[in-house]
């Protein structure tokens, strides 16, 4: 064989190499990165950020719990034939004492959807109300913060709501009770997902008073309830 037919054959083959390897190769990197940085740009707090790789599953119950949260991320991004999402998956309810993951394991599934090119945002609702008040002092910025977050929930494809009802026995005052109804209210009318956290039973849910109350019974109802018992190590 000739060299310059060994080059022509060499040069062929490198540039199927590009055509049918490297550039997709390339390509699917730099969209992965693409996405990391939508993560780490999120509302998902930093410490959570990292997913089901930080994830232990040193128990059966906990082995489960990543699995089930896997299946959750590929039923919440399914697209159908024309690229729509399919919302064959509702809302999710982690309910469990404090401790036991629910927050990690929420903003787990948040972290895949995200990288599966859905629009998501976490809100913790106890930081939520403490920032809220803030604006009652007439700090504009803290507002304009408080209405973007509120916007970036109302339109997400998916979102997480942390600690509905906060810790303890979940009274509230009026005020906070109309918080907590608006934000329920806001995704429940539109229709669409939402993982919600919460230290509360259901029993405990459907006792609360006022508007968010009377929401909360309607959220339960089109929600599944999944219960994290064990503590994390």
């Amino acid at each position: 064989m000739s060299v310059d037919l060994a080059n022509v054959i060499a040069e062929n083959i490198a540039a199927r190499i590009d055509e049918n390897w490297t550039v997709p190769r390339v390509s699917r990197r730099l969209q992965y990165a693409a996405r990391l940085s939508d993560v780490r740009n999120s509302t998902i707090p930093s410490l959570w950020r990292p997913g089901l790789l930080s994830w232990q599953t040193d128990s059966p119950l906990r082995l489960s719990l990543k699995k089930a949260a896997i299946r959750a991320i590929h039923e919440y991004s399914e697209r159908n034939e024309r690229g729509r999402l399919t919302r064959r998956r509702g809302s999710l309810m982690l309910s469990g004492d404090t401790g036991t993951g629910k927050s990690h394991l929420a903003c787990a599934i948040l972290r895949g959807c995200i990288l599966r090119r859905l629009d998501c945002c976490f809100i913790n609702w106890s930081e939520y109300v403490l920032t809220y008040r803030q604006t009652w002092n007439g700090r504009s910025e803290v507002l304009d913060d408080v209405l973007e977050l509120e916007a970036l929930y109302r339109d997400a494809d998916l979102a997480v709501l942390d600690e509905v009802g906060g810790v303890g026995d979940g009274k509230h005052s009026d005020h906070e009770s109309t918080l907590l109804y608006n934000l329920l209210r806001t995704r429940l009318e539109r229709g669409v997902p939402t993982i919600y956290t919460t230290n509360l039973t259901p029993d405990e849910l459907n006792r609360l008073g006022g508007a968010a109350g009377k929401v909360a019974r309607r959220v339960m109802e089109s929600t599944q309830i999944c219960y994290v018992r064990e503590k994390k190590c």
